[in-house]
């Protein structure tokens, strides 16, 4: 019986299977064409080619991961200005910079969503624009660079949006939105709950809301009184108290409610007003008539300083404003201004619009309903000498003036495809086949030094992530010698005698030796940045040869932690490659399974939704690619002739376990002694809860059995919130009372792969 069992699974592998060339979708395969990475293959290629002439080349490195902004930012859309973290992929379209055509172009994104643990950035510029971002989020600058944000300073400039197209989808009654203008300048919502009596001397719960509109000025009075008639069911009153504004009334809880439910806040709104939704989403038709509502009740016309000003206690609301004003081409700026009241002092902010463009534009697109304060618009027009013209640019720029940390628990990003950019609080910002762009290069400048005759460079590809080659210094050395064709002893020989032995054999001839090492982060992180200032020193030693990097990651950040004496001696160039989207994934899934699989077994939505996985992890092709061979090798598995979508969520959930599995055999020994202790501790059934402090003392224990170097309580505490970042723990602070605040931990590797996790620990650590 068994042997009939085993000849059915043989017989089933060597008679058919679904694969044509199964090569074809692993990670070491270079295609001929790598779709959608055009530019970037260019740039790359740019830095390399002097290796053509046998030349030392710059050292590159190359960068996948972009970041992310704060969920409230507001991104414009064909739907209006809307917060980030609202932002629909079905539904809407974002608006795109082309930084080639200096136009603006409509473009659909993915939605992607992180938890944070960093601190962030919150960047503020002359104009009055804030934007809340992580510190490796680049932004473009006037010379149509990116610049990421922990790399900008006080007066660099950033560009802003400008003259951006009007969307026409969500149509408001202009009496709507001119209400909503007049309420949030000069009106006030209120609400009293008491007992009260009938006219038969019954008690009763009263609920009275009102609504009140004050000004001086007749003929804003009757448009509000007209539009509350218009729009409700209801009796406005115009109130003449004696020493005391006049005022526009409307009791009605119809009236409150709906005003309250645009979000016109009850009581003092002076410091959160913002603009409604409903009208950030509107047509520009619609957000003109609320902005002329608006100026008209709260706005100012100075006719000695020629400027037209608008003070609020919210700062929030004042930013909006000015995203409205930028879309219609109008530039302005929010500033910060000490208030005093009743010999009290409070925050206050005022909204400056200046010079005859500006104010010539607000004067025709939107203007005042107050026929006084027109009418001093008009005068200081007139007042210019001759007229300027108008400024038909696409964008503006804006100095920074403010930087400082701040923090989010969620940030948010869009991937954005050709152009890979959008419009956040105003702020042009950006949203990656890194190792296959390299490969790509490298293979066709050796083959053009092939066929020239010359055999003077020589390409190493090493990935840092793989045990035992890249886990120490000696071992990275031990691979590249072993990949120039020699060898030296797995263990026993000084570094020094190794770096002798690579010296001695790149010596034999005049040669440039290209070292890609891909996922560099990892190597640094699991030896230290003094092996790359040992490798670029060696030039200074060698006389027929010379060594460049391409260093290849995932991290932004990781060049802001290696020590400033080893970055000089780098010299690096750097490249930032944006992410794939979905349907660029799509194709790349498309091309590389026309050569992978025979024809028909593909499900129809496979690469979608091989491609909906990959995307959410930054629009990783490797991630879609493994994801594919995977679920075909479980089809196979299960003798199917068909490679459905169930495969694809088994596959998924395949190198979810095994990534947890490959995270805990790669770590560092300390880090692995740490995760010990807490896999050590959660399976002491005597023990409910695991602290900071108890992770410690066992940490001791085991470093004392296994003669390793205790480290400090404090770079513990640094691991474990490593830990917590990367999924494997969970990482609560409790408060004890009088002992203080201290660290609730809770594994989170699951109990089915306890057992396999603790058996890796225990043969790496040799307990």
């Amino acid at each position: 019986m068994m042997n009939t069992a085993l000849n059915d699974i043989f017989d089933s592998y060597a008679n058919g299977s679904i694969f044509k060339n199964k090569s074809v979708l692993q990670l070491n395969y270079t295609p001929e064409t790598i779709p959608h990475r055009g530019k970037q293959i260019e740039a790359v290629a740019s830095i390399l080619a002097p290796a053509l002439r046998g030349e030392r080349v710059s050292n590159l490195f190359i960068y996948g991961k972009t970041g992310c902004i704060a969920g409230d930012s507001l991104v414009y859309t064909d739907n209006g200005w809307k917060k980030i973290k609202d932002v629909n992929h079905k539904t809407d379209k974002v608006l795109s910079f082309n930084i080639n055509a200096k136009i603006y172009e409509w473009s659909n994104f993915i939605f992607l969503r992180f938890e944070n643990k960093d601190k962030l950035l919150k960047i503020t510029l002359h104009n009055g624009y804030e934007l809340i971002l992580t510190k490796d989020h680049p932004l473009l600058t006037p010379s149509m660079e990116w610049k990421k944000a922990d790399k900008l300073q006080i007066n660099d400039s950033l560009v802003i949006g400008y003259n951006l197209p009007s969307v026409n989808i969500k149509e408001v009654p202009l009496a709507l939105a001119r209400l909503l203008g007049f309420a949030i300048s000069d009106g006030s919502l209120n609400k009293q709950g008491r007992v009260r009596k009938d006219s038969k001397r019954y008690f009763y719960n009263s609920n009275k809301q009102r609504f009140r509109y004050y000004s001086e000025d007749d003929n804003l009075l009757g448009m509000v009184q007209s539009d509350l008639s218009q729009l409700f069911t209801c009796t406005p009153s115009m109130q003449e108290p004696k020493n005391r504004c006049r005022h526009i009334q409307a009791v009605s809880q119809q009236v409150c409610g709906t005003l309250n439910s645009y979000g016109v806040p009850f009581g003092d709104k002076s410091a959160i007003v913002q603009i409604p939704s409903v009208i950030l989403e509107a047509s520009n038709v619609v957000q003109r008539e609320f902005l002329k509502a608006l100026f008209s009740g709260d706005g100012t016309v100075s006719q000695q300083t020629y400027l037209v000003e608008y003070y609020s206690n919210s700062k929030k609301l004042l930013e909006q404003i000015s995203f409205l004003l930028h879309q219609e081409g109008i530039t302005c700026r929010v500033s910060y201004k000490k208030a005093k009241l009743k010999k009290r002092y409070f925050d206050s902010y005022r909204l400056s619009i200046s010079n005859q463009e500006n104010l010539t534009k607000f004067y025709h697109k939107i203007g005042f309903y107050s026929l006084d304060k027109q009418k001093k618009l008009k005068n200081i027009l007139n007042k210019y000498v001759k007229n300027m013209g108008l400024n038909g640019n696409t964008y503006l720029t804006s100095p920074i003036v403010k930087i400082e940390e701040v923090y989010e628990p969620f940030v948010y990003d869009l991937t954005v495809p050709n152009n890979h950019n959008f419009i956040a609080n105003g702020i042009i910002s950006h949203n990656s086949g890194k190792t296959l762009c390299v490969q790509y290069v490298t293979q066709e400048i050796l083959k053009r030094v092939v066929d020239g005759g010359n055999d003077n460079l020589k390409v190493i590809y090493i990935n840092c992530k793989l045990k035992k080659v890249a886990d120490t210094e000696y071992r990275i050395l031990a691979e590249i010698i072993s990949s120039l064709g020699e060898s030296v002893p797995s263990t026993g020989l000084p570094t020094d005698a190794v770096y002798s032995k690579f010296i001695e054999i790149i010596e034999r001839k005049k040669q440039l030796i290209l070292i890609v090492m891909d996922e560099i982060d990892q190597a640094v992180k699991k030896i230290s940045d003094s092996f790359l200032y040992n490798l670029t020193r060696l030039n200074s030693e060698l006389k027929n040869s010379q060594i460049s990097l391409v260093g290849i990651s995932n991290s932004l950040t990781f060049m802001d932690h290696i020590d400033p004496r080893v970055r000089s001696s780098l010299g690096e160039e750097e490249l930032v490659f944006p992410p794939y989207n979905a349907l660029q994934l799509q194709d790349i899934l498309r091309e590389r399974a026309e050569g992978a699989f025979i024809e028909g077994i593909l499900d129809e939505g496979v690469f979608a939704k091989c491609a909906a996985f990959a995307a959410r992890e930054h629009g990783d092709a490797r991630r879609a690619l493994d994801l594919l061979r995977v679920a075909a090798e479980l089809a196979e598995r299960g003798k199917s002739k068909k490679l459905t979508m169930e495969f694809i969520d088994n596959a998924n959930q395949k190198i979810e376990r095994d990534k947890m599995l490959d995270i805990i055999e790669n770590e560092p020994r300390q880090h692995q002694l740490v995760l010990y202790s807490i896999l050590n501790l959660t399976n002491n059934s005597s023990i409910e809860k695991i602290f900071t402090g108890q992770v410690y003392n066992k940490y001791q224990d085991f470093c004392q059995k296994t003669k390793i170097e205790i480290l400090t309580q404090r770079r513990i505490s640094d691991i474990i919130a490593e830990f917590d970042m990367l999924g494997l723990i969970n990482v609560d602070v409790v408060s004890r009372g009088r002992m203080g605040r201290t660290r609730e931990i809770k594994l989170m590797v699951p109990e089915n792969l306890q057992p396999k996790a603790k058996e890796i620990l225990e043969n790496a650590l040799t307990i």
